[in-house]
């Protein structure tokens, strides 16, 4: 399978300012993304080099309830809105989207067909990208997705940098560096996740994980069945041993 990296981890939200504002108070930069046409859903970002945090609203129900099946990400701000402001899923980046969907399709994994995606950012400017989503679950937790961007990492590292959207996290030392998945079945669900996405798998004391190049994906029990912890490592002193909540998701500073 092609190398995967962690892209960004969906958060659904109810209002995009409350969470970016929930983010400012902690010295954590973000900013509001732009619409997805013909979704229904909107977003803010927190940027932290390449990866970040995608805050997913509705912005037109209508425009919701008419897209496809397969649109899982969008779909189910619709699900879980306005009761359930949960981490949701994690999405991984690669450069051979192709070659992703062979790899599961030699699993016998139904995946959507790969998906066209674009939106418009506050200053008008189309993002596009391709992606690839597996709906349903295993043990209760929905699956990640994979994502590839148009450009390059190079050019939209380029591109972010120039907009100045990386500066204010990277100054602080700001890194996304783990998720944390609570699940009933956390030995069956990293296998399982391990062999889906070609990932090394290891155990330590507090359970299995998953490593990643730019990232630790953290197995532990419990009954929630999602995302429920973000990690983010911090060279301000002040910053650590300090949580930003946000809905059902935490945000932890080390």
């Amino acid at each position: 399978m092609a190398s995967l990296v962690w892209d960004h981890v969906v958060h659904y939200v109810n209002d995009l300012q409350q969470a970016i504002n929930a983010f400012e108070a902690h010295g954590i930069a973000a900013h509001r993304g732009g619409d997805h046409p013909d979704w229904g859903t909107y977003n803010a970002l927190s940027h932290f080099d390449l990866t970040y945090v995608e805050f997913l609203g509705i912005r037109d129900q209508a425009e919701l309830d008419a897209i496809s099946s397969w649109q899982v990400v969008s779909r189910d701000a619709g699900r879980f809105l306005p009761d359930q402001q949960i981490l949701s899923r994690l999405a991984l980046r690669t450069d051979n989207i192709d070659a992703v969907a062979a790899a599961l399709h030699a699993q016998k994994i139904d995946t959507s067909p790969i998906l066209e995606g674009r939106r418009y950012d506050t200053e008008g400017n189309l993002i596009e990208w391709k992606m690839l989503t597996i709906d349903g679950n295993f043990q209760g937790v929905l699956y990640p997705f994979i994502i590839q961007w148009q450009q390059s990492d190079d050019a939209r590292h380029a591109a972010l940098g120039a907009k100045g959207l990386l500066q204010p996290n990277a100054t602080k030392g700001l890194t996304l560096t783990q998720a944390v998945i609570e699940t009933e079945t956390p030995q069956a669900l990293a296998e399982h996740w391990a062999k889906l996405l070609d990932l090394p798998l290891s155990n330590d004391e507090h359970g299995p994980y998953l490593t990643l190049p730019n990232a630790t994906f953290l197995f532990r029990e419990g009954a929630a069945n999602r995302i429920t912890d973000i990690g983010i490592s911090t060279d301000d002193e002040d910053q650590r041993g300090t949580t930003v909540a946000i809905g059902q998701g935490a945000y932890h500073l080390a």
